[in-house]
Parts: structure tokens; C-alpha cells; sequence
């Protein structure tokens, strides 16, 4: 079982959208956290995009890291979490192709614990660091004036 699904087309880095961003103190360095919003782009490359709603079968969470390093360069990481909800129905909404494929996805998180490892460019990668570093600085913003 593959648990880490390598892009082999480009995405929209606009269409990214991160949310509910969490701080972690590893002294000395920095883990950020964030989720990051379904988008047909990133579906693609799992190769689960059913161009509709399938929250009542099966529901899949991204997640970006950013481990800032003091020592070394940064580490960032984009994952998916796959969950499923109902088996039989999955298999009557979808192709079997489809469906195997969210259900591997959903094994190998029960399995391992862990999400599925996404890989990008390395332009794509640079440049959802960027956007994600510029995420953080506006939510550090947001947070200082409250």
C-alpha cells in the first residue's frame, strides 16, 4: 500500500486555503500546524475527485506542517487523513477503482497511524511555503490585535 502519493500534475497554489493555524514550541524550534481546505486539485492526486459532495461515504482532511528548524532549513509537509463513513455505499456511488482507492487511503491511516505524505515540485513546494509562511505572519497579526 502506497503511503505516499507523488503529483504528477500541477495544482492551483491560489485555491489553497489554510485555516485554524496551531503553534507548537519545540524549543528551540517551531511546529505550525494548519488545515487546508478540500479542493478537486489535491483529490487528483489521490486519485479520489468525484466532483461532488461525498461527505455521507467517505471524507478526506489536509494538513500542511512547517517545522521551522533553528539549526537546519525548514521542513514542510502536506498530508490527507481519509476516512470512510459507509463501505457499501462508496462502492454503489463510485467506480470500483475509486472506491478501492479511498478505502486503501483509509487503511493505511488505520494501519500506521499516520497520514498519507503528499508530494509536490519543488516550485509548488516553495510556493505553498510561502503562502503558509504568509498565513502564519497574518494570523500572528490577527492574534495581537485581539
Amino acid at each position: 500500500m502506497n503511503n505516499n502519493i507523488k503529483n504528477n500534475k500541477s495544482i492551483n497554489i491560489d485555491e489553497i486555503i489554510f485555516r485554524d493555524l496551531e503553534e507548537i514550541d519545540c524549543s528551540p524550534d517551531t511546529l505550525y500546524i494548519a488545515y487546508i481546505d478540500e479542493i478537486n486539485d489535491l483529490d487528483d492526486m489521490l486519485g479520489i475527485n468525484t466532483n461532488d459532495n461525498h461527505d455521507e461515504c467517505f471524507q478526506v482532511n489536509y494538513y500542511i506542517s512547517l517545522k521551522e528548524d533553528c539549526a537546519l532549513k525548514d521542513t514542510i509537509e502536506i498530508s490527507a487523513l481519509v476516512t470512510v463513513f459507509d463501505k457499501e455505499m462508496l462502492f454503489n456511488n463510485y467506480s470500483k477503482e475509486l472506491a478501492e482507492t479511498v478505502v486503501n487511503l483509509h487503511k493505511h491511516s488505520e494501519i500506521t497511524k499516520d497520514a498519507t505524505l503528499l508530494y509536490f515540485s519543488n516550485n509548488e513546494l516553495a510556493a505553498i511555503k510561502d503562502k503558509f509562511k504568509d498565513f502564519i505572519e497574518k494570523e500572528k497579526e490577527e492574534e495581537k490585535e485581539l
